[in-house]
């Protein structure tokens, strides 16, 4: 939160990027130093690879290979990627009615992961006005499985096989 603020803020949610744990609380003082409400969404399960911070996620025990984009896909409702979606609308549910936020000025960001977590929380909350994704990762499953030379999306083509 900016220091010196008067009435409800707009607000900016950020989503973490594959593999990306929720930092430090000095990593993304810009949001507030600009004038916004900032919060950064933990994204249950991942962490330390490139930043600290991991959070376990116990749910998700079918069989996956390696990682996350394979994690529960053979339950939908234990699929590892709708129980994150419904993490970043679930944030939105509980920001809003803080007394600090214009819940009439909501955007979210993001880059890679959550570019496209960005992308998929606005077009499934209307509250969120603006979205601004950064090289969204999970946009186009068929043509990334295609293309894909390295991991991430050879997850799924491995763990087919």
């Amino acid at each position: 939160m900016p220091v010196d603020r008067q009435g409800p803020l707009p607000l900016v949610v950020q989503y973490i990027g594959y593999g990306g744990g929720r930092g430090q609380p000095h990593d993304q003082l810009h949001w507030a130093a600009s004038g916004y409400a900032y919060f950064r969404m933990d994204t249950r399960g991942q962490g330390s690879v490139w930043s600290v911070g991991d959070t376990p996620d116990p749910v998700g025990s079918t069989a996956s290979f390696p990682v996350f984009m394979t994690r529960g896909v053979l339950d939908r409702r234990d699929y590892y990627y709708r129980r994150l979606l419904t993490d970043c609308v679930r944030t939105i549910d509980t920001m809003v009615d803080l007394p600090f936020v214009d819940a009439a000025r909501i955007a979210v960001c993001g880059d890679s992961q959550d570019g496209g977590m960005s992308i998929a929380a606005a077009g499934l909350d209307p509250r969120i006005k603006a979205a601004m994704p950064d090289v969204p990762f999970l946009s186009d499953f068929p043509r990334a499985v295609r293309v894909a030379f390295r991991e991430l999306y050879t997850e799924i083509a491995q763990f087919l096989a």
